[in-house]
């Protein structure tokens, strides 16, 4: 019987932890993961972009073409929402923290937007402006 405890024990905890991957991360756990760091994004087809999470919740986006779009990010329930002022409607998703780093995934599934963390590091990223060559 003693033998069978950390069995249980080890398979409980495997259950748990398949678990919390499913759960989204709260505000405050995004912000500490993401906080002085910039992530490196990719879809299923390639490449999304990077984005900076800088202080007080600010973050600079730059797309695939290495444009920046300055913003904020802000909990909304289980959500994380991104204003950059120049959308009609401020763009929420669902962060999760897998082995390899972020997933995300936005509200609207009816497309397939979901996006993978494939870096992660502590240097901005380079912008350009909208226009100009590489």
């Amino acid at each position: 019987m003693v033998r069978s405890v950390p069995l249980a024990l080890s398979v409980a905890l495997l259950v748990v932890a398949a678990q919390a991957a499913d759960i989204p991360l709260s505000a405050e756990a995004f912000e500490d993961y993401t906080t002085g760091y910039t992530v490196t994004f990719a879809d299923r087809a390639g490449h999304a972009g990077q984005e900076t999470y800088l202080e007080n919740r600010r973050v600079r986006w730059a797309d695939h073409e290495g444009v920046c779009t300055d913003g904020s990010w802000y909990g909304m329930g289980e959500m994380i929402c991104f204003d950059y002022g120049e959308e009609p409607v401020t763009q929420c998703w669902w962060f999760y923290l897998e082995d390899y780093g972020l997933r995300a995934e936005y509200i609207d599934q009816s497309a397939d937007s979901t996006l993978f963390e494939t870096g992660r590091d502590d240097k901005p990223i380079t912008c350009r402006q909208p226009g100009t060559d590489l």
